[in-house]
């Protein structure tokens, strides 16, 4: 699981799936409200980086220059889309 201490280094660096193929690059980390500790990755994804999609950090994990997702590409590519406010925070309803 990704750490507090570890957010600087995943910010802007590449996601992983499970079997190694790059979904995105992370570009938000999303903390809990009640815990503060980090719940989701924003990782753009999508031709030209057009699209955000959340990770869940629980199974996520920095390996040197990357992080990995528990997780195959095409189950990341299915989540559905949430939209954020300007604050970058989003709602427990959202998770």
């Amino acid at each position: 699981m990704i750490t507090e201490q570890q957010i600087p280094r995943v910010l802007n660096n590449p996601l992983y799936d499970k079997r190694g193929s790059k979904v995105g690059d992370v570009k938000q980390v999303f903390l809990d409200d009640e815990t503060g500790r980090p719940e989701w990755l924003g990782v753009q994804t999508g031709l030209m980086g057009t699209k955000q999609t959340f990770v869940p950090v629980c199974q996520a994990e920095w390996v040197s220059d990357h992080v990995e997702a528990g997780y195959e590409k095409d189950f990341i590519k299915q989540a559905p889309q949430v939209d954020v406010d300007p604050s970058g925070h989003m709602p427990a309803t959202e998770e």
